[in-house]
């Protein structure tokens, strides 16, 4: 029995590390004390002596508490070491679970014995699951401890060419490996037979690409598996499974939908998880943290704790047992559960007190409650079946065809209920029988006389009187005359003409029914108990209510179920084949995606050899790439391992890059001692510049990088000869471009590919794909190539469209705007091809990540609004006039970018080149422009920056301009116009027919202390409302604000990572958090409604995580 006092007298610590988390520790804490525990401790404190429990997150090391402990020094002696499934379990049941099947760690005890710990290290090349077989084997029937030895920690296995290793899309070996759609073989399950030819044409011949390509698939739908087969992970499958069944029947659909999809996407892995590595494969890409949590303990122990509890979960017994009574659906049950009804007796005896109102189906689901609950052998059902035959002979003779339903059909050996389908057997027949209804209800008067039927439930669509042509059904319940059970039976009476479509639907299963209709539907039909039409989405009269409607098929073509099978492209299936197990749909929605790409001939990857000789390329004979040269699979794998090596190594010197690769040329490097003898002769601080560097608040080390350069950088070294090999072969651009639109865009046809255009500019989206490749130089053609076969493997169909569309866009305008068009494919590429940071270097390196993408963001927007908005300001004010030439706007552009290659080499006289071409406004933010800079020469910088600071002017239209006319009078533009020009649009086209100066001039002019003070102003200018994006009041806001409200994908989990790092900030001396204060919004807001933001406080979190400077 449960106690509510079932914690008393015990002392308890929650240790603050891995998966518990602040807000789970206070909740277990209020629990335990309300449990009657004696004291609860969530952070280090001299009580810790006569522990009875210290409780520790199950995906803990030894390592890092025999860490955390030595620099807390503490030291820890509980009575018992336990997981923190421990608590839940005890929390769920309301009493003390046993500790031994939830020790910490799973194999061994307490981390502080030195003879434990010379074990460990023994034992750490072996499997954790091997380590502890025993415990796994006690509470798990299917022990994994044979299962291969971890793997690194790598989503691409680095020397291994496997294709098990780096699967690509199926899409992606047609291209790769040539299969033949006429060779291609529907793939089959071992159970299954040989299927017939259908003898009527698919969808009457009316074949639409999207009919075509979902008969392709069609192998994916459980309609067409025989059998359920257990594939790889199915015990962990089940796990999901059993917490889905669990939030279903609490009514939670969020939990309930989560979990039904990873059970789905474990069954359908190709591969067998046996590793933490095998997480970070791009198969599980969608998993989120509490999943992949749940995974790793798994692997870890060979049990997810919250499963262990479900099956005594109190709340969930007593829910599911009263929705156990017939007409008592979750709503209900919650009801009476609020109530205090916790058994079916609870109900019994609240009816009994006349405390509780029962309608008439429920009182008589009450009383029956142990009849309906027990199961019916077959062969009292086929006894159930010949009375109503009997029945149907006496009123009607031969006239109507009876046929038993449901899992007496399916061949089970028992059923929970009697379904029979009653019809008659021609329409001659039919016409002189009467309605449905009519039919119906005669005979269910005879069978009442006869003592048959002995109660009628409400549930019943028939009602007496009501004369149609529709169908008819009943429901009530039945008992034989020398059986003592009452037993549920369903009559229903369809048309004949419906029989067939009856039948189906009545035969079951109900999953096998769901995923026949999501078939019929994707093809533009809909598929019911009483017929098919094509599919018209319309809204129904409720709210939220959907209808699909259209013109009817004629049906008097379905005679038998096979004619439905054979309508829709469908192998016929078997009523014993119908059996198909809820949660193993793959297809029914859980997957989109994969449905929606299925290729023209998708080869199951055990299909793929591994050192078989590639094929030609066989793309469709509309395309111009016939006869293309064969790709070696085993480079293409090799390519990709050299990637993901590449894009690892974030430690690279930013400036040592001898193939000069990037998107800058080589920056000159000096010596500190160089730079400030330099700096002495040419550098002579000027007023104007005194503010800027002072306000800047980021820490220099962000200043001096992005994600973008090095991924650049990283992906050119990553294999130059085997890329240089990509261009060289005719036809791969093409194939490559023509397979990522076909991914995209989900057309099955690379013709259709040829002919996709962008559905807002209406551009043809392969002619730009090939603009962009044209424009580019040759050492960044191969990357190009690379990038595109890799995307298929690293995203979704819809971040491809969008992808697509923008670079589309930008491929409309100049060949410096395809350039950068490049960089958006191969910096997304990129990304998503690195480790997941969060799962590898937790909480600290997922912040720093995520605000390095806050940084290349801030950059950019800070370069574009200190530089580019203003000469755009200026282009409008002094230019933009009738007249003007338009494309003199470039010229404005370059004279942006320019103005801040000058900042550069006035204030470290570090040679950045100047544009020598005027580039447009997208292209200057792919450039790092502090790319090179030593530390002692950022200091230098930001020490002689200035000190003065008074705003930053607003752009708006009826605002002065931050230009002055006066301050142009000396013609100092990009480069040095000739003298005599008074008026600005003179000074402009002389600049576009000047000579371009050589780098160094403008640079030089503007330092130097003989030049143009009014170009100094100008410049100081820019720099103060660069410098006002840096300062500490204006950071700090959009810095906490963007992390915090993960406002983009790329930030996804900082704020998590915040939380968890805010509580270990508090346990700093030096923070002086108050005691009060217990989440990060608290701490970082002045107001209740987290508006008003203390940014004092906010910096010094910001300070103390290292991302900006005091």
């Amino acid at each position: 029995m449960a106690s509510e006092q079932w914690a008393k007298d015990l002392k308890v610590f929650l240790v603050p590390l891995a998966s518990a988390s602040s807000s789970r520790r206070g909740l277990w804490r209020d629990r335990l004390l309300a449990a009657g525990a004696a004291d609860v401790f969530e952070a280090p404190s001299p009580k810790l002596a006569g522990l009875s429990h210290a409780v520790l997150a199950p995906e803990l090391t030894r390592e890092r508490l025999d860490s955390w402990l030595k620099r807390e020094a503490i030291q820890l002696n509980p009575e018992a070491w336990v997981t923190t499934d421990w608590l839940i379990a005890c929390l769920a049941r309301q009493r003390l679970a046993p500790e031994a099947q939830f020790s910490w760690p799973p194999a061994t005890s307490a981390p502080s014995s030195p003879a434990k710990r010379q074990g460990r290290d023994e034992g750490a090349n072996t499997s954790p699951r091997k380590a502890s077989a025993a415990h796994v084997a006690a509470t798990s029937p299917t022990s994994l401890s044979q299962s291969p030895a971890k793997r690194p920690h790598t989503a691409i296995e680095f020397g291994d060419a496997s294709p098990k290793t780096f699967s690509p899309s199926p899409t992606f070996r047609k291209l790769a490996w040539g299969a033949d759609a006429a060779s291609a073989k529907p793939h089959q399950d071992s159970g299954s037979e040989v299927e017939e030819v259908p003898k009527m044409s698919a969808f009457n011949g009316q074949l639409t690409p999207l009919r075509e390509r979902l008969l392709r698939s069609k192998q994916k739908f459980a309609c067409q598996r025989s059998e359920p087969a257990r594939g790889n992970n199915h015990e962990l499958a089940d796990l999901f499974s059993r917490m889905q069944k669990h939030y279903e029947s609490l009514g939670d659909g969020w939990r309930e939908r989560s979990y039904r999809m990873t059970a789905s996407l474990l069954r359908g892995l190709a591969f067998e998880i046996s590793g933490p590595g095998d997480l970070q494969r791009p198969e599980l890409r969608r998993l989120g943290k509490k999943t992949r949590e749940k995974l790793l303990e798994f692997l870890q122990t060979g049990k997810i704790g919250r499963v262990e509890g479900l099956h005594e979960d109190e709340a969930t017994i007593a829910l599911n047992e009263l929705q156990g009574i017939w007409g008592v659906g979750l709503t209900t049950a919650r009801r009476w559960h609020g109530m205090g009804c916790r058994s079916v007796a609870d109900v019994r005896q609240r009816v009994k007190d006349g405390q509780l109102q029962l309608n008439q189906d429920q009182v008589i689901g009450l009383d029956l409650y142990e009849h309906f609950a027990e199961r019916i052998p077959r062969e009292e059902v086929q006894q159930l079946f010949e009375a109503v035959r009997e029945a149907c002979q006496g009123r009607f003779g031969p006239r109507l065809r009876l046929e038993a339903c449901g899992s007496y059909r399916r061949g089970k050996a028992s059923c929970g209920d009697v379904d029979l389908l009653i019809s008659a057997r021609s329409p001659e027949e039919e016409f002189g029988l009467g309605s449905c209804k009519e039919v119906l209800g005669h005979l269910i008067a005879d069978l009442t006389k006869q003592g048959f039927l002995t109660h009628d439930l409400k549930g019943s669509k028939w009602h007496e009187g009501d004369v149609s042509t529709s169908s008819a059904c009943y429901f009530g319940v039945c008992k034989l005359p020398e059986k003592e059970t009452y037993r549920r039976i369903d009559l229903k009476v369809h048309p004949v003409l419906e029989f067939p479509f009856a039948l189906l639907s009545f035969t079951g299963s109900g999953p096998f029914n769901r995923s026949m209709r999501l078939f019929a539907r994707r093809a533009g039909f809909s598929l019911s108990d009483h017929g098919i039409c094509q599919a018209n989405h319309a809204r129904g009269n409720g709210r939220g209510q959907r209808l699909w409607t259209g013109p009817p098929i004629d049906q008097h073509r379905f005679i038998t179920e096979k004619d439905i099978f054979d309508f829709l492209g469908l192998a016929y299936r078997e009523p014993w084949q119908r059996e198909v197990d809820a949660q193993w749909l793959l297809e029914t929605g859980t997957d989109l995606s994969a449905a929606a790409s299925m290729p023209e001939t998708a080869m199951p990857e055990t299909a793929m050899p591994v050192g078989t000789q590639p094929e030609v390329v066989d793309v469709d004979s509309d395309s111009e790439e016939k006869g293309c040269e064969e790709i070696s699979p085993a480079m293409l794998i090799r390519l990709a391992q050299l990637v993901v090596a590449k894009c690892r190594s974030l430690h690279a010197d930013p400036v040592s890059d001898p193939s000069g690769s990037a998107y800058l040329p080589q920056i000159r490097q000096m010596s500190d001692g160089q730079i400030l003898a330099h700096w002495r002769i040419w550098r002579c601080p000027l007023p104007e510049y005194q503010a800027a560097a002072a306000q800047i608040c980021v820490s220099r080390r962000f200043m001096c990088d992005t994600l973008l350069l090095r991924a650049v950088r990283q992906l050119h070294l990553a294999g130059t000869e085997e890329l240089k090999q990509l261009s060289a072969w005719p036809g791969i651009v093409s194939v490559a471009a023509l397979g990522l639109i076909d991914f995209a865009y989900g057309l099955g046809d690379v013709s259709r590919a040829h002919a996709q255009c962008d559905v807002m500019s209406q551009a043809n989206i392969f002619q730009n794909l090939m603009k962009v490749h044209g424009a580019l130089e040759e050492w960044k053609k191969p990357l190009f190539v690379l990038s595109l076969l890799l995307l298929r493997q690293l995203v979704d169909p819809s971040t491809a469209t969008a992808k697509l569309a923008e670079v589309t866009d930008r491929g409309l305008n100049c060949p410096q705007t395809q350039v950068t068009s490049f960089s958006l494919l191969l910096l997304l590429c990129a990304q998503r091809i690195l480790p997941d940071q969060q799962q590898e270097q937790g909480s600290r390196q997922t912040l720093l990540t995520c605000f390095e993408h806050f940084m290349d963001s801030h950059k950019e927007q800070a370069m574009a609004s200190a530089f580019i908005e203003p000469n755009r300001l200026y282009w409008a004010k002094t230019a933009g006039r009738p007249g003007c030439p338009e494309w003199l706007q470039n010229n404005v552009d370059a004279h942006a970018v320019n103005w801040y290659t000058a900042l550069l080499n006035s204030t470290l006289a570090i040679q950045v080149p100047h544009l020598p071409v005027y580039w447009d406004s997208f292209a200057p933010p792919v450039v790092d422009f502090w790319e090179g800079l030593t530390e002692e020469a950022w200091g230098h910088f930001r020490a002689n920056f200035g000190r003065r600071w008074q705003g930053i002017p607003q752009l708006k239209a009826d605002s002065p301009s931050p230009i002055r006319r006066k301050d142009l009078r000396g013609g100092y533009l990009p480069h040095q116009p000739p003298r005599g020009l008074d008026r600005p649009t003179q000074q402009l086209g002389a600049v576009m027919n000047a000579e371009i100066a050589p780098a160094g001039r403008f640079a030089n002019e503007a330092v130097n202390p003989s030049g143009s003070p009014e170009v100094r102003r100008c410049l100081a200018r820019y720099v103060e409302r660069f410098g006002f994006f840096f300062s500490k009041a204006f950071f700090v806001r959009r810095c906490f604000e963007a992390l915090n409200g993960e406002c983009k994908p790329e930030f996804a989990g900082a704020r998590a990572a915040m939380q968890d790092l805010f509580a270990q900030y508090r346990r700093d001396p030096q923070a002086r958090v108050p005691e009060l204060v217990e989440s990060l919004e608290e701490y970082c807001y002045k107001d209740d409604m987290f508006v008003e933001l203390d940014v004092e406080a906010t910096s010094h979190f910001l300070q103390w995580l290292q991302l900006i400077e005091p």
